[in-house]
């Protein structure tokens, strides 16, 4: 089996180069080189090398990762036949994603170490050795593994387009007015500079390319806040030394905080007011930390697991999704398949099963909505808004009869039929009967100031008006107000 050797060639000319590197490439009958932007890659072409460029292939590319399974198996193929020497940028390893591929196949690879393109920007700028310093290739950059409270160091942001992406999430985090380093030409002797700037004011700098480094210092603690400082907070509430109010909480007793805090949500949501949305969610979030928290002090589970159960949970449901031979469902064929994986993880083998499953301290009027949607899954419903319509004339003149008896035991169940009837009625409408109720609710309650605005404009009591002048001002807001 032939060799493939892979060799960093530093961040600049040959001079850069370690001799080991050298002599390899010195040696090989042929080099195949990553890109011919680099300078040892012209020195090599110069000597009369037999040398292979892929920078084609990098424009042709939609896709990194295609990209990198390209050029692994260019490698692989011509190794069938001949040793096989290819040079990348820098350290192989840390600056070249085929060379990490090529080390996870069943392939034995030698590797010739070089001077990373981090290594020589890091002789340049002064670095606070409390924070931990990481390297991330800017294909592999993401806002969910970006660490702020580390010294972050990311290459390979050699055009406009990938550098714009990366400033843009990066403002979001940070804001753009945060200083960064921005390293340019790195490893070359004239035209190496290094700039420290905004990040709004990156993209207005020229020469990106694969020598590009940026280096974004760490923020420290307590001047913003992940969700990692969260749970250490909480933790912390929690601790020895917390929070005694916080300490002595269980979960039965800060359960109905959860609620409230869920129904706070909505009320931004339903308002449009984003600015309270950001600090509702952020309050629902913290009751979803503390229950963690708590849960994790008692050996259950901690939020890692939350967050690992949640999200194979939704991998498993969205398979049209993360499983390619599953891409091509509607939406009515997307809920049906979530529903037959819902039932597949709880054990569920039956319709009343699935009645049963509904959470049983949901609201009345969401529960008794839920369970009749299950139900006419399997058929059991009207044809028409007609049927639930007349039901609920039936269920009116039911309770009408009720209450002439007298029973309350009859008038309980009468009513609680009117009301089922009432859901069924807003299922066919296709309106949530708790947010017609809500808007009722709002409704009712402006017209009843309207009435109480003018009892004080007549400087009148509302105690003391009859019920005619009330209803005479209800008139009115009804009127006025719709």
């Amino acid at each position: 089996m032939n060799n493939i050797t892979i060799v960093g060639m530093g961040p600049g000319d040959s001079n850069l180069l370690t001799r080991e590197a050298y002599d390899v490439m010195n040696s090989a009958s042929k080099l195949i080189f990553r890109t011919s932007w680099h300078q040892v890659y012209k020195e090599f072409e110069a000597m009369g090398k037999v040398v292979e460029s892929l920078d084609d292939w990098y424009e042709e590319a939609d896709d990194f990762d295609e990209l990198s399974e390209r050029i692994q198996n260019h490698i692989e193929k011509i190794a069938e036949n001949e040793d096989v020497v290819y040079c990348v940028l820098g350290n192989p390893a840390e600056d070249d994603e085929v060379t990490l591929r090529l080390l996870n196949s069943d392939r034995t690879i030698n590797i010739v170490s070089g001077i990373s393109y981090v290594a020589y920007a890091m002789n340049f700028v002064s670095i606070d050795s409390k924070f931990p310093s990481k390297v991330m290739n800017v294909f592999d950059f993401s806002k969910y593994f970006y660490d702020i409270h580390s010294n972050n160091f990311i290459t390979n942001a050699y055009d406009s387009m990938l550098l714009s992406d990366l400033v843009w999430t990066l403002e979001e985090q940070l804001g753009d007015e945060y200083e960064v380093y921005l390293f340019l030409k790195v490893g070359t002797k004239d035209e190496f500079t290094v700039n420290k700037t905004k990040l709004m004011d990156i993209l207005n700098y020229e020469g990106y390319d694969h020598q590009t480094v940026i280096f974004i210092p760490a923020v420290p603690k307590y001047e913003k806040y992940n969700l990692g400082d969260l749970r250490e907070l909480v933790e912390k509430l929690r601790g020895k030394d917390g929070c005694p109010w916080d300490i002595e909480q269980t979960h039965e007793s800060v359960k109905r905080n959860l609620i409230e805090e869920a129904y706070e949500v909505i009320e931004a949501i339903e308002n449009e007011d984003y600015a309270n949305l950001e600090e509702e969610l952020g309050d629902l979030l913290f009751q979803v930390v503390f229950h963690s928290q708590m849960a994790d002090e008692e050996g259950y589970f901690g939020m890692d697991e939350v967050i690992n159960h949640i999200s194979r949970k939704m991998v498993y449901r969205h398979p049209h999704v993360f499983d390619e031979k599953q891409r091509d469902l509607n939406t009515d064929k997307v809920l049906e398949q979530w529903d037959k994986l819902k039932d597949s993880e709880k054990g569920i083998e039956n319709y009343t099963e699935r009645l049963l499953n509904v959470p049983k301290v949901l609201p009345s009027l969401l529960k008794s909505y839920k369970i009749q949607k299950k139900a006419s899954k399997v058929g059991f419903d009207w044809d028409d808004i007609n049927g639930p319509l007349e039901k609920l004339c039936e269920e009116i003149v039911e309770i009408k009869d009720a209450i002439e008896n007298g029973s309350r035991d009859d008038m309980l169940e009468e009513l609680g039929d009117v009301l089922f009837s009432v859901v069924n009625v807003s299922r066919f409408l296709n309106i949530d009967p708790e947010e017609a109720l809500e808007k009722t609710i709002e409704k009712f309650i402006k017209r009843f100031e309207y009435i109480e605005k003018r009892s004080l404009e007549a400087n009148m009591r509302l105690e003391d008006m009859s019920l005619d002048e009330m209803d005479k001002y209800w008139e009115e807001s009804k009127e006025l107000l719709n």
